[in-house]
């Protein structure tokens, strides 16, 4: 317990979530199924497993625009870049976050759209 409390006092934890030890409620004994079976039954072992897995959290709306504005635009004067030819950052409304992102899912799908045409002419050609 001293090193799980240390171990939390180095970090910055965004919640605290309590755990019943064991059914009986005594002192200073643990039931590890127990406590796998809370964590488990709070998500908090999926939400371990999904950010080991590299997969990121969610970004509040002026972070993933500030962040990723970039790939909607082939240059910041574009309409559709958040940031003016001046350099200023435009507001932050739905439409602008909507926009941006049907931009990138679109280039993605055009991505693979025009590798799985690549993959069936390299097929016909064999």
């Amino acid at each position: 317990l001293r090193t799980l409390r240390a171990r939390i006092d180095t970090t910055t934890p965004h919640y605290i979530r309590c755990l019943k030890p064991n059914d009986d409620l005594v002192p200073n004994r643990f039931d590890p199924k127990n406590i796998v079976e809370q964590l488990r039954c709070g998500g908090v072992l999926e939400a371990v497993r999904v950010s080991r897995a590299g997969y990121p959290t969610r970004y509040p709306h002026d972070v993933f625009m500030a962040r990723y504005y970039i790939l909607g635009a082939e240059a910041d004067d574009c309409s559709r870049s958040p940031i003016h030819p001046g350099g200023k950052m435009l507001t932050n409304n739905e439409a602008s976050l909507k926009r941006l992102v049907a931009k990138i899912a679109f280039d993605v799908w055009e991505a693979d759209h025009q590798m799985m045409l690549n993959l069936v002419e390299a097929e016909k050609a064999r």
